[in-house]
């Protein structure tokens, strides 16, 4: 059977994605996941994310055990996604399910990104009067102001010797809870950096 794009939506109606060859990419071309044959959704890491429904949706039923977590896939090669479909009109809600894309493809704004995030080897408190705190575990503590202008921009208060008056980072992918970024410079970019953001008091 010849592999088709198949747009995704929100249960609200927006346009999130595309369906290609079982993978799902989001409306930009990036990766996010697999379905399997029982039409089970799985985020790229191998957790679980839905039940694909009605061929365009993924919903999750709540209050249920989830699925053991799944072995990470290859990346398969990005398509040429074709142009985005219009919105659809928003479906009546469904008890008992929530919607598994509300927060897939979002682009956040400055108030979004407020609070504390963190991975294995840093933790950055973006803070709400535009001043931030970097914690690494392979340099000095670092404060300076950072603004979202499309990227994320973070300026040192006191740039370190040989370094950039700024750190530009370049948002791939926004979920709420967590924050994919790519750090751009003049020569090159980075590797992508997964962020996830500490519940408020965990700080």
């Amino acid at each position: 059977m010849e592999d088709l794009f198949i747009p995704l939506f929100r249960w609200s109606g927006p346009f999130v994605g595309f369906w290609f060859g079982g993978c799902l990419f989001d409306a930009n071309g990036v990766y996010l996941g697999w379905e399997d044959t029982q039409g089970r959704v799985w985020r790229r890491e191998g957790t679980y994310l839905g039940q694909r429904m009605h061929g365009n949706y993924i919903m999750r039923r709540e209050g249920f055990p989830q699925p053991v977590r799944q072995p990470r896939r290859v990346p398969p090669v990005i398509p040429d996604l074709p142009a985005p479909p219009t919105a659809r009109t928003a479906r009546p809600p469904v008890p008992g399910w929530t919607d598994a894309l509300a927060q897939i493809g979002l682009r956040p704004d400055a108030a979004d990104l407020a609070g504390t995030w963190h991975n294995q080897t840093e933790r950055i408190q973006l803070k709400d009067d535009g001043t931030y705190l970097l914690l690494s575990r392979h340099a000095q503590p670092q404060i300076g102001r950072w603004e979202l202008r499309t990227n994320l921009i973070m300026t040192p208060l006191v740039p370190t010797a040989g370094g950039p008056a700024r750190l530009v980072f370049h948002i791939i992918e926004y979920e709420g809870h967590s924050l994919n970024l790519r750090r751009v410079t003049q020569d090159e970019r980075s590797i992508p950096l997964t962020l996830h953001r500490l519940p408020a008091g965990a700080d």
